[in-house]
């Protein structure tokens, strides 16, 4: 686990009375599928679509921070994942298992090289890659163009733990397990 310094000493917290049976309420496991919050698998975090006026508000401090190492990816890789997997010989244990879970949860538990199997598949050509004149490169440079891609993903720490006010907490989201 990392130490971050650059989280704030005192946070806020806001408390909403909301209805959890109204249709403008959007949980987590839909912002995750429909690309809208890459992270919110780890936040649990909730769209509400109607004005919100808090029900109180908490001022907080924080410290003692610690952080876990997580890949951000769209679920719309998961097939990309999964067939790298299959053309390496690579089980993946559970079909059911989001592109989140698999990178997080499922590729730590891999051998170094099987990672990078996985992870060296996941670019993407950039635009500019994809719109460079090839011809007019090899003329002048005597050579052919290597395209420049991006990871399909992003790296990002998360806070995993914390003293509030005195109290721990912890997480509730079990990144790292080794899924068998």
């Amino acid at each position: 686990m990392m130490k971050a310094e650059s989280i704030p000493d005192t946070m806020y917290v806001y408390a909403f009375d909301i209805d959890s049976s109204d249709k403008t309420a959007l949980d987590y496991r839909k912002l995750y599928s429909d690309n809208l919050v890459p992270d919110s698998l780890l936040t649990k975090e909730y769209w509400y679509l109607k004005d919100l006026v808090p029900i109180s508000v908490k001022e907080i401090s924080i410290r003692d921070t610690e952080f876990i190492y997580y890949f951000l990816i769209p679920e719309k890789y998961k097939g990309k994942i999964v067939s790298t997997a299959k053309e390496n010989n690579i089980n993946i244990p559970d079909k059911n298992l989001t592109a989140f879970e698999l990178m997080n949860c499922w590729l730590p538990s891999l051998n170094h090289q099987d990672q990078w199997a996985i992870l060296d598949k996941l670019r993407t050509e950039t635009q500019e890659s994809k719109e460079m004149d090839r011809d007019s490169f090899r003329q002048m440079f005597q050579e052919e163009y290597k395209p420049e891609t991006m990871p399909d993903y992003d790296e990002v720490n998360i806070l995993s733990q914390c003293m509030i006010d005195g109290l721990m907490y912890y997480s509730d989201y079990p990144g790292h397990e080794k899924i068998t």
